[in-house]
């Protein structure tokens, strides 16, 4: 019978952290949303990115943003919110990004929620593919 309190425990306990290793995935479209640019869109130049994201999204009113190149090779950047950011609501943001050193080539834009605790559990990203084509002008 001593033993009842430290196996019971110990059962709850583990649930507990399979729960946690295995929860449910938050829809990371409840949290931003790219107005641009979109999936699959051919970009050149300066890529302008534009959206709303919850202010839980931001840290010091930035989140990162990484652009996937085909080699492998990822360009760090961020995203600034355009308003105040300290709230669950939507909040518009902006971000610029010079392509025009880079040849034509698929591209991965990942827009990550910051996360200041390093805690994966807490880490949200969006990606969108993208074409990266340089237009020649005739």
């Amino acid at each position: 019978m001593k033993y009842v309190f430290p196996i019971l425990f110990f059962l709850v306990y583990s649930c507990g952290q399979h729960k946690l290793k295995n929860h449910d995935y938050k829809n990371v479209s409840e949290y931003i949303k790219v107005t641009s640019p979109q999936p699959f869109d051919e970009v050149n130049g300066v890529l302008n990115i534009t959206g709303e994201a919850r202010g839980n999204y931001f840290f010091e009113a930035n989140f990162p943003i990484e652009l996937e190149l085909e080699n492998g090779e990822i360009i760090q950047h961020y995203a600034t919110a355009q308003g105040e950011w300290m709230t669950t609501e939507f909040v518009p943001f902006e971000a610029e990004i010079d392509l025009s050193h880079l040849p034509n080539q698929k591209i991965f834009l990942k827009l990550i929620q910051a996360n200041p605790s390093g805690d994966e559990r807490n880490q949200m990203k969006m990606k969108i593919p993208l074409k990266l084509v340089k237009r020649i002008n005739k």
